[in-house]
């Protein structure tokens, strides 16, 4: 199996409020999988930043459960 992982990975202080400027260049229709604890602690300040780009927020997943190959091919299918 064969996933493909950012060109870049970017790392500072409020990164979040700026996710939608590096995620802009790539989709206006991402796939966006987080843990619930994750969605619920950056979803107000990444949806802002998504919609100040004109992104679709409307494909979030919240991951649950163990990971395991046939949920990461799940996502696989519906990013395609």
């Amino acid at each position: 199996m064969i996933i493909k992982t950012p060109d870049i990975y970017v790392s500072e202080p409020e990164v979040i409020k700026i996710a939608g400027d590096y995620i802009s260049k790539y989709t206006k229709t991402p796939l966006i999988v987080g843990g619930k604890k994750a969605v619920d602690t950056v979803w107000e300040d990444l949806k802002e930043s998504l919609n100040k780009n004109g992104i679709d927020t409307s494909n979030l997943e919240v991951f649950e459960g163990y990971p395991s190959e046939s949920k990461i091919q799940k996502y696989k299918d519906q990013a395609k």
